[in-house]
């Protein structure tokens, strides 16, 4: 599965100082495919995400953002008897480190560990 969108704003043709800011690429990109139960139990998800390069605008620096992609993962396992699902995951787990903003910081990869507990209040 996977989703796309163009983004533009029209350029304001009268001299002013007015800025759009307009932060955003003009084209972005997700492709995904998952299985919440592979095997009994256990389930992944994986994302592809990519941004086109734009003109970012700011207060503190003005420039262009190179285009960049990003791979998420996640693999989940339900443990029935706890009624719990532990899930490990990572974003951009290849650490193809990019910028989001002028005169911002490198991002890298990310990654978590989270154990989610459902029906403990049950009876």
């Amino acid at each position: 599965m996977g989703n796309m969108s163009y983004n533009n704003v029209s350029t304001n043709r009268s001299p002013d100082v007015f800025i759009t800011v307009f932060n955003t690429p003009n084209w972005i990109t997700n492709v995904f495919f998952g299985n919440r139960e592979l095997i009994r139990n256990l389930g992944f998800n994986i994302a592809w995400k990519w941004k086109h390069s734009f003109q970012r605008e700011s207060p503190l620096a003005n420039g262009v953002i190179p285009a960049y992609h990003t791979v998420n993962a996640q693999v989940n396992y339900r443990v029935t008897e706890a009624k719990a699902t532990v899930k490990l995951g990572g974003i951009n787990i290849f650490n193809n480190r990019y910028i989001w903003s002028a005169a911002g910081p490198t991002i890298g990869t990310l990654n978590d560990v989270s154990f989610t507990f459902n029906g403990l209040l049950n009876k």
